[in-house]
């Protein structure tokens, strides 16, 4: 878990934490026993060490109960280890677990400050199409 904490920290620094939300150690914890336990859940690891993440839930659509589709919570690569192949890895096992519980689709997102021009490329030559974009309001 402590190995999921640090990327989770890693993560938030890089694309949160301009808002100033704050990162509760306790609270991630709690987040990840629930990928674990209901949810998927990978960690990328090269020579051993944690390099990314790509964790989120797979449920059923508020439209249609018959189409089961994953959402993407977290996705987080770290910098040295980006453009070598892990995304593609950790993207890949998710689809092909996707695929083995018989999901319709699965959907993934980025931080809009973080390279999002070569993230946008990055979907579209997997096959993935954009879907929705999201504004926030801090009140």
């Amino acid at each position: 878990m402590e190995v999921w904490l640090k990327l989770a920290k890693e993560f938030y620094a890089e694309g949160f934490d301009e808002y100033q939300w704050g990162f509760n150690d306790e609270h991630a914890r709690t987040t990840y026993k629930l990928f674990i336990a209901n949810h998927l859940c990978y960690i990328a690891e090269v020579n051993g060490e944690p390099v990314g993440c790509l964790a989120g839930v797979i449920t059923q659509h508020h439209f249609n109960y018959y189409h089961l589709y994953f959402q993407e919570s977290m996705w987080f690569i770290k910098k040295p280890f980006r453009g070598k192949g892990v995304a593609t890895q950790l993207l890949d096992a998710v689809v092909k677990e996707c695929l083995e519980r018989k999901c319709n689709s699965v959907i993934v997102g980025h931080t809009a400050n973080v390279m999002p021009k070569l993230i946008e490329r990055f979907y579209k030559q997997l096959g993935f199409k954009l879907f929705e974009t999201h504004y926030i309001k801090d009140l």
